[in-house]
């Protein structure tokens, strides 16, 4: 699968805030990464302290507001759909290596779960994240040899108090859910994770209805019960996301992406693309510059 790498992205952004395990991402960098399509091997924490914003992870639209954290899982595409000029957010993103060597003796059960938004107290979240900040400062200032361990430990008891609160959180919320309607609502969140994290994504109908075990003409039905759009109209979107961040991010030509995601042909590519995506290849990539 073509992940966009920590190291990558550290790169993309050149950001002071960037250290070798993790980044602080102000709103102008949010807005940069995230206006086109992304996939990364890092967890990221995205919190909105104030105003509104909206994000697309499973092609599910999540809306925050002021004290909504989402997390994104390391699972498919994500993207920035809306953020005001007034909103204020930040976000900690967290290298894969790193999570996985200071969470290896915890039970920080949501790490294993899907992207989700989530509520919680901003001035916590703040407080935390200024707490983790700070002592990520001290350790890349003249920090003495002696004081370095001291540091990075601190650093590190910081971020898993941070994870497990945040772990905490989403068990409670998880207690609240209706297990009824949630068995409603498994063959349209089997479909969608299907989708999201089979690559490169398929473009048939038929073949997801197989993989969920549903009939064939049920899974549209179903689909547009559930969302208002034909699920035609929702593998598209996905496959363009695709498409986009491999353009955009992986820097691949079209004849690449042609073959990575399985396209009879390029004009077969480009009539999909200016289908689904609204916009012409060529209008796309020069839009890009």
């Amino acid at each position: 699968m073509d992940n966009f790498t920590y190291a990558a992205f550290r790169k993309f952004l050149f950001s002071d805030r960037c250290t070798e395990h993790f980044a602080f991402l102000s709103r102008k960098e949010i807005v940069s990464l995230l206006t086109d399509p992304l996939r990364m091997e890092a967890f990221m924490c995205l919190t909105c302290i104030e105003g509104h914003l909206e994000i697309i992870a499973d092609l599910q639209v999540h809306s925050l507001h002021t004290g909504s954290l989402f997390l994104y899982l390391n699972s498919g595409l994500v993207q920035l759909k809306s953020c005001s000029e007034d909103t204020k957010c930040e976000a900690i993103v967290i290298d894969n290596e790193y999570l996985d060597e200071i969470t290896k003796d915890k039970e920080i059960l949501f790490l294993k779960n899907r992207n989700t938004k989530v509520n919680i107290d901003h001035h916590l979240s703040s407080h935390m994240v200024g707490n983790i900040l700070l002592f990520q400062q001290i350790l890349s200032s003249e920090t003495l040899e002696s004081e370095m361990s001291y540091c990075q430990t601190m650093v590190d008891t910081l971020m898993i108090c941070y994870l497990e609160r945040i772990n905490q959180i989403i068990a409670e919320k998880d207690r609240e859910i209706n297990l009824k309607k949630f068995h409603q609502h498994l063959p349209y969140e089997r479909f969608i994770r299907k989708l999201t994290q089979e690559y490169p994504p398929k473009r048939k109908t038929k073949y997801y209805a197989q993989e969920i075990a549903v009939v064939n003409d049920y899974l549209p039905k179903l689909v547009l019960r559930q969302t208002n759009r034909s699920i035609r109209e929702i593998i598209g979107e996905y496959v363009t996301m695709e498409a986009k961040f491999l353009l955009h991010y992986k820097k691949l030509n079209t004849n690449t992406v042609v073959n990575r995601l399985n396209f009879p042909s390029s004009s077969a590519f480009r009539k999909y693309f200016m289908t689904y995506a609204g916009i012409s290849l060529k209008e796309y990539k020069s839009k890009k510059g």
